[in-house]
């Protein structure tokens, strides 16, 4: 994992990019395509392509294992809605509307991968405004279709996708660009927090309004 860190960050460099888990997808991909799943010191789940259409059903649809693993209470009819309608739980439904069998839902990559990308889009790597949150939308949902598209080609090799759908969709969008000035991405080097990221860009802003000339 160093070696790639090393060689990927003197690459990405160049484009004021950062590596994400690239790295680690890498060194995991290498890992396991090279040692296989019958192997006898290193055996691996198998992981095959989907032979058949999954027959998903809302009776089937447990949206409590969606939530497991959060040690939350809410007080309340409102709380309770808004940790329903957050932005996991959506990406599941569209995961169920591409036909994705429940186990894989269940796993929990489908909504893992998504809040990844949205998180870097949308205030970590671009300074949050409303235009960047609709932005950083985009590219989970980008995420979601490229999460299936890949776990469909990676299970023919018996591959785990990992969160290279993440990198691949984040690298995607910090590529673009645009002559929005709403739509900033931040240099790498002053990438902190979202809160400070904020801040940066409009301090920033402030000082290209008083630099121009009257």
């Amino acid at each position: 994992v160093p070696i790639f860190t090393s060689a990927l960050s003197s690459l990405f460099s160049k484009w004021d990019l950062p590596v994400f888990t690239l790295p680690f997808n890498l060194a995991l991909s290498l890992f396991l395509g090279a040692t296989g799943h019958y192997n006898s010191f290193f055996p691996t789940t198998l992981i095959e392509p989907t032979a058949s259409l999954p027959n998903n059903s809302w009776s089937d649809f447990q949206v409590s294992m969606l939530l497991i693993g959060r040690g939350s209470h809410q007080d309340g009819c409102i709380l309770c809605g808004l940790k329903l309608t957050k932005f996991s739980i959506r990406f599941c439904f569209l995961a169920l509307s591409l036909a994705s069998p429940l186990n894989k839902i269940y796993a929990g990559l489908w909504n893992y991968n998504s809040c990844l990308s949205c998180i870097a889009i949308g205030g970590m790597f671009y300074a949050l405004t409303w235009q960047t949150f609709a932005l950083a939308i985009a590219c989970a949902f980008f995420t979601t279709y490229m999460g299936e598209a890949m776990g469909r080609i990676f299970s023919v090799f018996g591959l785990p996708i990992g969160t290279w759908p993440f990198c691949l969709s984040s690298l995607t969008f910090l590529l673009l660009t645009t002559t929005n000035d709403a739509i900033f991405k931040l240099p790498l080097s002053k990438v902190t927090y979202p809160e400070a990221n904020r801040a940066y860009y409009v301090e920033r802003k402030k000082l290209c309004v008083q630099s121009w000339p009257l």
